[in-house]
């Protein structure tokens, strides 16, 4: 509960936000105007054809800008939770320190510009970081064999993912 409300508190005005910045001039446009084989296009040639898809993906929702913000804030909602989680399942701090770590992640600088378009993506390859680690921890547990397989494949899958996300290949 104290993680939603910090969430909400840090990030709630995302989603009553409507504005276009920075880079998203060009994507918004491309979405607005539905030229899919353009943006498509912009975004294989530069080697990153996963965020062309994701965006075209998100420009084919009725209201894809209010997409874009609900997105950017319940990624921002999942990675404190996942990093909550995480911190506690490794038993290196205690509940009240895990507390402590995901807010502190919740409130990171950096995160005020996740509500862009051309952002998002990043932040999605990030919640797939957390989410894959969250999930290999999972492979821990006393579970059957095919579950512990699920969650091997699941977590692979979302690390691939985000690696898409070029810094946490450093």
């Amino acid at each position: 509960l104290i993680l939603i409300i910090s969430c909400i508190t840090s990030y709630g005005l995302i989603l009553l936000n409507d504005g276009i910045y920075w880079d998203d001039w060009l994507i918004y446009f491309y979405l607005k105007e539905k030229d899919w084989q353009t943006l498509i296009a912009a975004f294989v040639d530069s080697g990153l054809p996963l965020m062309g898809f994701l965006h075209w993906g998100m420009g084919a929702l009725p209201n894809f800008l209010f997409g874009y913000r609900i997105a950017a804030f319940l990624s921002l909602l999942g990675l404190s939770i996942l990093i909550y989680l995480i911190a506690k399942k490794t038993l290196c701090v205690g509940e009240g320190e895990s507390l402590w770590i995901a807010l502190w992640a919740t409130a990171y600088p950096a995160f005020q510009a996740a509500h862009t378009i051309i952002l998002l993506p990043y932040l999605l390859f990030y919640f797939s970081f957390f989410a894959g680690v969250y999930f290999a921890l999972q492979i821990e547990e006393k579970i059957s064999q095919t579950k512990k397989f699920f969650l091997h494949a699941l977590s692979v899958i979302l690390f691939l993912i985000a690696f898409n996300f070029n810094s946490l290949l450093v």
